[in-house]
């Protein structure tokens, strides 16, 4: 959905602290560390997250490789996604936004400490209850995860 070789991670259009603006989420479930792209007129917002080696996981899945489990993956392309609506969609900016739903996931390599995962979301229906987002993920240029997430406003 968008060539992420072309993102400089250097010059992030919306850092950690301004990500934490925007998404309720604090701690280790705070996913993302850069936004590159944000385009309303397109409905669409790319982002990265670093997967860090000492991540609350990595001693458990799976003990000698570990591998980013894959809802935390579907978690960063939702949260990812929730920026992009909450953009598009001002009237919702102060409201809890939750997750509705997940079809069609699949992933298609493994992701592990080090990697960074270039996040894509193309908004493709989004009203003042909710929206439906087609997401990607993509780790040196190859696509590991797709699928679409629904939020529903509280």
């Amino acid at each position: 959905m968008y060539d992420v070789s072309t993102i400089d991670v250097t010059r992030p259009l919306l850092d950690r602290a301004k990500i934490a603006t925007i998404l309720p989420h604090r701690g280790t479930m705070a996913l993302l560390d850069g936004i590159a792209v944000l385009n309303a007129a397109e409905m669409l917002v790319v982002g990265w997250m670093d997967v860090p080696a000492d991540a609350f996981w990595t001693p458990g899945h799976f003990p000698g490789t570990p591998l980013l489990p894959g809802v935390l993956l579907v978690e960063a392309s939702a949260q990812l996604s929730l920026v992009g609506y909450k953009t598009v969609e001002p009237s919702i900016a102060d409201r809890l936004v939750v997750f509705g739903g997940i079809d069609d996931v699949r992933f298609r390599g493994a992701v592990r400490p080090g990697d960074r995962v270039f996040l894509i979301a193309k908004m493709t229906e989004t009203t003042r209850r909710g929206a439906r987002c087609s997401t990607q993920g993509v780790v040196a240029g190859r696509l590991v995860y797709e699928g679409e997430v629904f939020a529903v406003v509280t």
